[in-house]
């Protein structure tokens, strides 16, 4: 696993999902974020190899942030010991959900509610998406 960059410099309190985008292989990211049991938890992601048209409008389903459809892209994570199984969701290409949900642009608006309401959306959205990747068949 390659880390994001700017790792020793993240203000952890900041980030309830850190994600990003491996410099040395642009289709693969990675989502890490706290569990209830207060470690860390992670999946390997797979981006498509082709981007959306962004003529369409579309949202990113673990911050809900919306936006052209360029912006969000049908991520997929190999579920364990499962031989071509896998489970996707539609997340923000640059896998910055947290910062998006604080930047609020024209571009990306974000979702109703008040900051801390989508903070904790946004990491129970993730939560839920890595248990299904790592959910009994």
């Amino acid at each position: 696993m390659t880390p994001p960059p700017d790792l020793a410099d993240l203000d952890w309190d900041q980030w309830e999902v850190l994600g990003w985008r491996d410099p040395r292989a642009p289709q693969r990211g990675y989502l890490v974020a706290w569990g209830e049991d207060d470690r860390p938890h992670g999946v390997l992601l797979r981006a498509p190899e082709s981007r959306m048209s962004g003529r369409r409008a579309a949202m990113c389903l673990l911050c809900g942030c919306v936006g052209q459809a360029d912006l969000f892209a049908l991520f997929v994570a190999p579920r364990p010991k499962r031989y071509g199984d896998s489970v996707g969701t539609y997340v923000c290409t640059d896998l910055r959900c947290s910062a998006n949900l604080r930047a609020e642009s024209r571009e990306r608006p974000g979702p109703p509610g008040t900051l801390e309401e989508r903070q904790r959306e946004l990491l129970r959205r993730t939560r839920e998406f890595f248990a299904q990747v790592h959910a009994p068949s």
